[in-house]
């Protein structure tokens, strides 16, 4: 099998990058299927050489411009692929890959890779802002992000989300019917592994993010603020650095909050094997890995259910908890049932651990390779 992944940066270490390479790579060490892959994309990043596949890069930029068409054209033309894989769905760049891949009747995976509503969280400003307010009544700007969406799922052959409980948001904002048979959805894999550790753990609760408005590092420090004068021997740590930085930290000395350390940018598994708590309230996530590290290594989460993949990862009140309605209240009540109980952190700890059994990444690309065997085969009788 010939496989095309289409993206607007490779080679590259960001998340998706990560991901397309993961995926690569598995499909690679599968010699009875004997997949071939290559790379088309629009740009690459400076500090990153060279590719263990073939890469093609488009002429014109990050453009849907002629010369672009003219050079995906050319490719697709020759290159005799069985499947196109577009990763980046978000960029500005699916008109080509849509266009092309529909005339020459190639099946097109298209691979969403956060939450189906985050744009309106991340560009439309804070809910109650009036910048926030403003934006989510421009319904111009609204219905053109649906429509796009519709659009893409239209000419996929299959639509992949991250979640299955990001089927409702996605089909609720891209004109879309649940049951339509090309919506799908596969989770990111997590690497398990045991952990020596540093000694015991210790009462440290952690959070490991980009210190940036979405991530709600602010609320954590009013949690702990309060927190921190009832658990005494507990300490608050955050692994992280981002432009809020030095506002964080000026909240902490301007409210005297006690026993809160920044530790910046670090590797953050000696804090996961230390921790016993893990904090994440973040206005919305994709999939996020520091979630299913943090449970790795036995720390029990408490996340605030801003975002629909936590659901498949968190059974409320089994290996973890969620919150609704942004309830700092609830945040601090499960914190303090966590932290007087030792048999019950333990517990849920391993509970966690064990939990992410669901998503090795043997099992993730298993449902990989059966999508593509669908489409390809589905072509194939055609």
């Amino acid at each position: 099998m010939k496989l095309l992944f289409y993206l607007t940066r490779y080679p590259g270490v960001g998340g998706i990058e990560c991901v397309s390479k993961m995926l690569a790579d598995n499909l690679s060490a599968d010699k009875d299927a004997k997949y071939k892959i290559e790379f088309v994309s629009h740009i690459q990043q400076t500090s990153v050489e060279s590719s263990d596949y073939p890469v093609y890069f488009m002429p014109d930029g990050i453009k849907c411009s002629a010369d672009n068409f003219k050079y995906f054209d050319n490719l697709l033309k020759r290159g005799n692929y069985d499947c196109v894989i577009f990763q980046d769905s978000y960029a500005p760049i699916e008109d080509i890959v849509c266009k092309l891949s529909h005339k020459y009747n190639i099946p097109l995976l298209v691979y969403e890779h956060s939450s189906p509503n985050h744009i309106y969280v991340q560009n439309f400003g804070k809910l109650l802002s009036v910048r926030g307010i403003l934006q989510r009544l421009n319904f111009v700007r609204t219905l053109k992000y649906r429509l796009r969406q519709h659009k893409i799922f239209n000419y996929s052959s299959r639509y992949v989300l991250l979640s299955k409980f990001y089927i409702p948001d996605f089909c609720r904002l891209s004109f879309c019917s649940s049951n339509n048979d090309k919506l799908r959805y596969i989770n990111n894999p997590v690497t398990t592994f045991n952990y020596a550790g540093d000694g015991e753990k210790q009462n440290v609760i952690l959070t490991v993010c980009q210190l940036v408005s979405l991530k709600a590092v602010d609320k954590m420090l009013i949690v702990w603020e309060q927190l921190s004068n009832i658990l005494p021997d507990w300490r608050f740590e955050i692994v992280g650095d981002g432009p809020m930085r030095h506002e964080l930290e000026n909240f902490v000395k301007e409210k005297q909050i006690k026993r809160v350390t920044f530790i910046g940018f670090a590797n953050p598994t000696q804090y996961y094997s230390r921790s016993k708590i893990f904090w994440m309230a973040s206005t919305f996530e994709g999939w996020p890995m520091t979630l299913c590290e943090s449970m790795n290594f036995g720390c029990v989460p408490i996340v605030m259910n801003t975002f629909s993949s936590a659901q498949d990862i968190i059974a409320n009140g089994v290996n973890g908890f969620l919150i609704d309605n942004y309830s700092l209240e609830e945040f601090i009540d499960k914190t303090l049932l966590l932290a007087n109980n030792q048999v019950l952190l333990e517990e849920m700890g391993v509970t966690g651990k064990k939990s992410l059994e669901r998503f090795t990444t043997d099992k993730i690309i298993k449902a990989h390779k059966q999508l593509l065997n669908e489409v390809i085969t589905k072509r194939k009788m055609l």
